[in-house]
C-alpha cells in the first residue's frame, strides 16, 4: 500500500499538544518507520495481503514501551444489527474504549475490515473515520445490502504498542418515504404581509422535497390553530395567507401520509412561525384632495412607524395630469396640475436591497385625488313672464364649485314689482303684478364658493300680458266637397307654443285636419258630416305655461259631388225572377258616382250563385240608380229565403255618405215540390230496434305494426287508435272496420304509423254486428253501402242528390269532384275538388257530409245544411259546423314522398288543437282508399302563428301539414331529361316492364 493508500486506511490518533518539544523528532521518526512499514505490509500484490495480523502491525509501529497493565479492548467487542436507509447518514453509539490502566495512545492507526479484507476507500458508501479517538463507521448508505459484519481495529504505536477491536452488523434498507429536511427552521412572519405565490419576497411556506412517497398524498400540521390570517392546505402542505395577529414563535409538526399499497407511510418535518409587527403607516387613508386645475400640489404621506433601513416607494394607477410620487419620502407633487376626474391611489412603501428569498415588509395607503375646472356658469336663455303670474327663476347650477356657493344679483335694473333675489339659493321668485308689463331688462348675477372663486352669468327678464284668442267662430258649416277653414289669431304668447283639440282630430269630418304647429283646422270634407263641437286649446312656454282655448261647432251638409246614400227594390221575386235594388242619391250625383255594395243571402234557401254573392261596384249619376241580381232556379224543394244588398265604403269606392236605409231585404219564394218520403219499411233495420242487443268484442292483441289478425270470412275487426286530447289527455278513435279473410287480415290505418301500444282491436261477427259510431245502422250495413252509410261516421243518410257519409275509391272521388260539374262556372279543370262540411266539430262524435258536384246544383255548403234541416236537423245552425274542401292534387309530392295528395282546408277557421287530430281521422276513415296521402293546408294568415307554436301537437295527432310554400307541382317536362315523352317523369319499379 503506498502513502496516499494509508491516508485512507489510517487514522492518526494522538495527544501531540501533550508531548514535549524534545520529542517531536523522534516521533516524526517513529511515524516515517512506521509508514514505510505499512507500505510494505499492505502493499498490493504483496504475499498474505489481508492476512497479517495487527499484532504485526503494532511491531512495525511502534512496540517502543511495554504495557504498564491489562490490554486495552473495547466494551461491548460487537454492535448489534444496525439498519440504515439506502441514501442516509450510517448513525449509531460505538463501544467505549478501556485502555485498562495504559495511557492514552498518541500515535496509532485504525482498519476497517469487510469479512476478512481490508476496506482501503469505502464500502458501499461506508469508510473509516477516528472521532474523539475512537474509530467508527461513517458515510452515507449507497444501496440496499444484506446485513454486512465489518471490524473496526484500533492499533496503537505510541507510547505502548496495542490494539484493539470490535464488530458490527450494517443492514441497508430500501428507503422509506421521507422529506429532504428535517425541518425548516424558524420563519419570522410580518404582520399584514401577504404570502405572495410566485412573488420574489413573502412567499407561501412550501414543505421540503417528500422523497419515495406512493399515491396520493395528505398533510396534517399539530397543532392546527396558525397565527390568524394564515391557512394550511392538506392536500399540498402549503401554508399561505395574510398574517394579521403578532404573535411569539410557535412549532408546527406537519405530517404527510402517502397511499401505498400494503399500508401508507408517513414522514414529517417542523417549522417554527412566528408574527411581527413590521413598518406600517399611521394611517390607511387620507382625507380626498380636491385641487382647481393649474395649481401647485404637495401632499404629505401619512407617518411611516417602523421603518425599515432601506425603503422605496410605488403606486397604483400611475399619476397623470402632473402628479408625482418621491422615491424617497413618498410624498406627492404637483406643478400647474391638470384637469384630471377623481382617481384613488395606492402608494405602497416596501423594503428594498434584501438578499433572494428573504421576508419583505410592505405597506399601503389610499388617498383620492381630483382636479377641478375653473368654477363657472353655462348661459342663461331670457325670460319671458306673465304679468300676475307666480314666478320662480333658480340659479343656474355652478360648474365645478368648491364647497357651498353664495350669490348676488347687479344692484340696476330693479327686479320687476313683486319678485326678489334670495342670496343664499340665487332663486328669484315672487308674484308678478297683474296689471305691470316691462320691456326686456338684462340682470347680472355673481356665484362665489368657499375657496373665494366668482363667476357670473346675465340673462333678460321681460313681463308680457296674458294669452288671448281672436276671430275665432262659434261654428262653421260647408257642403261636402267644400274647402274649410277656421284660423283665428292668437297674441300675447310666451316662447314657442303648442296645440292640441279635443275630441282628438281624427273625429274631424273626412278630409278635415288639425295643425299642431299653427292650430288651424283646414281641408275640404269628403263626405257629410252630423254637427259637432272641438275645442282648440294653446299653450306657451312661459313658467308656468299659460293656456288658451277656443270651440267651434262644425258640420258639412251632403252635395252633388258627395250626395248622401239610401237603398230600395223589390219587396219578393219567386226563385229564378231577377230582383232589382234601387240607389238613391240626394242632391244628385254630379258626375260618375262608384258605389260599392255587398250582396249576401240567407241560410234558409240557396237563391244565388257564390259567385255573384260578396262586394260589387256600380258607377252613376244622377239622383238614382238600379241594380238588377238574377236568382238560381233549380228543381230541389227547400224552404223560402232572402237575398240582401246593403251600401258600404271600401278604398275603391267615392265619396259619399250612407243614410237610412243603407240596406234592402228581398224576399224569395222557391217554387219546387217536395220530395216524397221514402216508405219507412224500407229503411234498414238495425241496433236502435227495439229488443236490439249489442254484440259483446272480443279483443284482439296487438303485437306489432302492420296489424295482421287470425280470421274468418265470418269476422270482422274494429281497429282503434290512441292519440293525444286536450292538455294531457288522450282519446281513442275509431280508425277503420275490416271484414275478415280467410286465414289472416290485415287491418289498414290510412295515416302515419303508431307504436303497437298505441292501438286496440275488436272483433266481432258477421252475423251479428254492432253500431261502433252509434246512428242506428250496424256496421256491416253501413260498411257493405259506403257513401250512403259509413260505419265510422255518425252522420244521417242523406239524399244522393246532394252528396253522401264516405267516398270508397280515388275513382270515386274524381267521379263527384268539381271536374264534372255540370256548370261551366263550378267546373275546376285541373284539380278535383270535393267540399265536406262536418257538423258538432267541437264534441266527441262529429259527423262529416261530402258534396257530389256531379249533380245539378250542387256547389254551396249551404246545401248540405238544408238537407239536414229537411231530414229534421232544426238545429243545426247553433251547433258547431266546419266547412272545407278536399282536393286532389296529381302533380304534388304527399308526406311520404310519393307523387300525388289529396289536400283539405277549412273555411274562415281551424279547429282547436284538441280536435284537430279527430277531425283529421274522421276524414281519413271516410275517405278509405287513401294511403298516407292525406295533408291539412290551412289559411297562411290565420294559421301560421298557431301552426309555428304548436307543431309538435299537429304531429303527435297524425295530422300531415302541407305549407303554401310546401305546395310545388313535380313537372311532367324537363328539358334535359331524355324520358320527356314518357307523361309524369316518375322512379320506375321493378314490375314497369322492360
Amino acid at each position: 500500500m503506498g502513502f496516499g493508500g494509508l491516508a485512507n486506511l489510517v487514522g492518526l490518533s494522538g495527544k501531540r499538544r501533550g508531548l514535549a518539544r524534545a520529542s517531536a523528532g523522534r516521533l516524526l521518526a517513529v511515524l516515517l518507520v512506521g509508514c514505510v512499514a505499512m507500505a510494505g505490509l499492505f502493499a498490493p500484490g504483496a504475499a498474505g495481503h489481508g492476512s497479517r495480523s495487527t499484532a504485526d502491525l503494532a511491531v512495525h509501529l511502534g512496540g517502543l514501551q511495554a504495557l504498564e497493565s491489562g490490554t486495552p479492548a473495547f466494551s461491548p467487542s460487537h454492535v448489534s444489527l444496525v439498519r440504515v436507509e439506502a441514501e442516509d447518514q450510517l448513525s449509531y453509539t460505538p463501544p467505549a474504549l478501556n485502555l485498562a490502566g495504559n495511557g492514552a495512545c498518541t500515535v496509532g492507526v485504525g482498519v476497517l475490515f469487510s469479512g476478512n479484507s481490508v476496506v482501503s476507500s469505502s464500502h458501499n458508501g461506508f469508510r473509516l473515520a477516528v472521532v474523539d479517538g475512537v474509530p467508527r463507521l461513517v458515510g452515507r448508505a449507497e444501496s440496499v445490502a444484506a446485513p454486512t459484519r465489518y471490524k473496526l481495529e484500533y492499533v496503537c504505536g505510541l507510547p505502548q504498542g496495542w490494539r484493539a477491536s470490535y464488530t458490527m452488523d450494517v443492514e441497508v434498507v430500501a428507503p422509506g418515504m421521507k422529506f429532504a429536511e428535517a425541518g425548516l427552521g424558524h420563519r419570522e412572519l410580518i404582520k399584514n404581509q401577504p404570502l405572495v405565490v410566485d412573488g420574489h419576497h413573502n412567499r407561501p411556506i412550501q414543505p421540503p422535497e417528500l422523497r419515495y412517497a406512493e399515491g396520493d398524498v395528505t398533510y396534517a400540521i399539530a397543532p392546527a390553530t396558525l397565527p390568524a390570517g394564515l391557512s394550511f392546505d392538506a392536500s399540498t402542505g402549503v401554508i399561505s395567507g395574510t398574517p394579521t395577529t403578532v404573535g411569539a414563535q410557535q412549532a408546527h409538526t406537519i405530517t404527510a401520509t402517502d397511499s401505498k399499497s400494503g399500508g401508507s407511510q408517513t414522514a414529517s418535518f417542523t417549522v417554527g412561525l412566528s408574527v411581527v409587527e413590521g413598518m406600517r403607516w399611521a394611517q390607511s387613508s387620507l382625507p380626498d384632495q380636491t385641487f382647481r386645475v393649474g395649481e401647485t400640489v404637495v401632499i404629505e404621506p401619512p407617518e411611516l412607524l417602523d421603518p425599515v433601513e432601506h425603503v422605496f416607494f410605488t403606486y397604483d394607477p400611475d399619476f397623470s395630469a402632473g402628479f408625482i410620487v418621491h422615491y424617497s419620502s413618498g410624498r406627492i407633487h404637483g406643478n400647474r396640475v391638470a384637469v384630471a376626474p377623481k382617481t384613488t391611489y395606492t402608494i405602497t412603501a416596501y423594503e428594498g436591497w434584501l438578499p433572494d428569498g428573504a421576508p419583505q415588509q410592505r405597506t399601503s395607503f389610499t388617498v383620492s385625488i381630483e382636479v377641478l375646472e375653473a368654477l363657472l356658469f353655462g348661459d342663461k336663455a331670457d325670460e319671458v313672464l306673465v304679468a300676475g303670474q307666480t314666478v320662480s327663476i333658480p340659479a343656474l347650477a355652478p360648474q365645478n364649485p368648491w364647497g357651498a356657493v353664495t350669490y348676488a344679483i347687479s344692484s340696476t335694473p330693479a327686479l320687476p314689482t313683486g319678485l326678489s333675489f334670495d342670496t343664499g339659493t340665487g332663486e328669484i321668485s315672487g308674484t308678478l303684478d297683474a296689471g305691470a308689463t316691462q320691456a326686456r331688462k338684462v340682470y347680472t348675477i355673481t356665484g362665489t364658493d368657499e375657496n373665494g372663486d366668482s363667476a357670473s352669468y346675465s340673462f333678460g327678464i321681460e313681463v308680457v300680458g296674458t294669452l288671448n284668442w281672436s276671430g275665432a267662430p262659434s261654428s262653421k258649416s260647408v257642403g261636402a266637397g267644400t274647402p274649410l277653414s277656421i284660423s283665428p289669431t292668437l297674441s300675447n304668447a310666451v316662447g314657442t307654443v303648442s296645440y292640441s283639440i279635443l275630441p282628438a282630430a281624427s273625429e274631424l269630418p273626412d278630409g278635415v285636419g288639425f295643425n299642431t304647429a299653427t292650430g288651424a283646422i283646414s281641408g275640404t270634407p269628403s263626405v257629410e258630416f252630423a254637427e259637432k263641437s272641438f275645442t282648440v286649446t294653446a299653450t306657451d312656454s312661459a313658467s308656468p305655461p299659460q293656456t288658451g282655448s277656443y270651440t267651434v261647432a262644425i258640420s258639412v251638409s251632403p252635395s252633388s259631388v258627395a250626395p248622401r246614400l239610401t237603398i230600395s227594390g223589390d219587396s219578393s221575386v219567386t226563385e229564378g225572377d231577377t230582383a232589382t235594388f234601387t240607389i238613391h242619391a240626394s242632391p244628385s250625383a254630379q258626375g260618375p258616382l262608384r258605389v260599392a255594395y255587398l250582396l249576401t243571402q240567407s241560410e234558409h234557401g240557396q237563391f244565388l250563385d257564390e259567385l255573384q254573392t260578396g262586394f260589387g261596384y256600380a258607377t252613376f249619376s244622377g239622383a238614382s240608380h238600379d241594380i238588377e241580381i238574377p236568382t238560381v232556379a233549380d228543381s230541389t224543394d227547400e224552404p223560402d229565403g232572402s237575398i240582401s244588398m246593403a251600401l258600404v265604403v271600401t278604398n275603391s269606392s267615392s265619396d259619399y255618405s250612407r243614410g237610412s236605409p243603407r240596406t234592402h231585404e228581398v224576399t224569395v219564394y222557391d217554387d219546387d215540390a217536395p220530395p216524397v218520403e221514402a216508405d219507412d219499411d224500407d229503411a234498414p233495420q238495425g241496433p236502435c230496434d227495439e229488443g236490439w242487443v249489442a254484440p259483446t268484442p272480443v279483443s284482439v292483441e296487438v303485437d306489432a305494426v302492420p296489424i295482421v289478425v287470425a280470421s274468418t270470412t265470418a269476422d270482422y275487426f274494429v281497429l282503434y287508435a290512441t292519440i293525444p286530447g286536450a292538455g294531457d289527455t288522450t282519446m281513442e278513435v275509431p280508425v277503420s272496420v275490416t271484414r275478415g279473410e280467410d286465414g289472416t287480415t290485415t287491418l289498414s290505418d290510412n295515416l302515419p304509423p303508431l307504436a303497437a301500444d298505441n292501438y286496440r282491436v275488436e272483433k266481432y261477427q258477421v252475423a251479428q254486428p254492432a253500431d261502433v259510431d252509434g246512428d242506428c245502422v250496424d256496421d256491416i250495413t253501413e260498411l257493405d253501402d259506403l257513401g250512403a252509410y259509413n260505419p265510422l261516421n255518425p252522420a244521417l243518410k242523406i239524399s244522393g242528390t246532394v252528396g253522401g257519409v264516405g267516398i270508397d275509391s280515388h275513382e270515386k272521388f274524381i267521379a263527384t269532384s268539381s271536374l264534372h260539374a255540370p256548370q261551366w262556372r263550378h267546373r275546376t279543370f285541373e284539380e278535383a275538388l270535393i267540399k265536406f262540411v262536418i257538423v258538432d266539430s267541437l264534441t266527441s262524435s262529429p259527423s262529416v257530409y261530402f258534396m257530389d258536384h256531379s249533380k245539378d246544383g250542387t256547389w254551396s255548403h249551404h246545401q248540405v245544411v238544408q238537407e239536414l234541416r229537411r231530414l229534421g236537423e232544426d238545429d243545426i245552425s247553433s251547433r258547431s259546423i266546419l266547412r272545407g274542401a278536399v282536393t286532389h292534387y296529381s302533380d304534388v309530392l304527399a308526406p311520404d314522398g310519393s307523387l300525388g295528395v289529396y289536400v283539405y282546408h277549412f273555411n274562415g277557421r281551424t279547429p282547436p288543437i284538441p280536435n284537430v287530430g279527430h277531425m283529421n281521422q274522421l276524414l281519413a276513415s271516410a275517405l278509405p282508399f287513401l294511403e298516407n296521402d292525406l295533408a291539412f293546408i290551412p289559411s297562411k294568415s290565420i294559421f301560421e302563428d298557431i301552426y309555428n307554436a304548436n307543431s309538435l301537437g299537429f304531429s303527435t295527432r297524425r295530422v300531415n301539414i302541407l305549407l303554401y310554400e310546401d305546395k310545388r307541382r313535380v313537372p311532367a317536362y324537363v328539358p334535359l331529361n331524355q324520358a320527356e315523352g314518357f307523361g309524369l317523369l316518375r322512379l320506375m319499379g321493378s314490375g314497369d316492364g322492360d
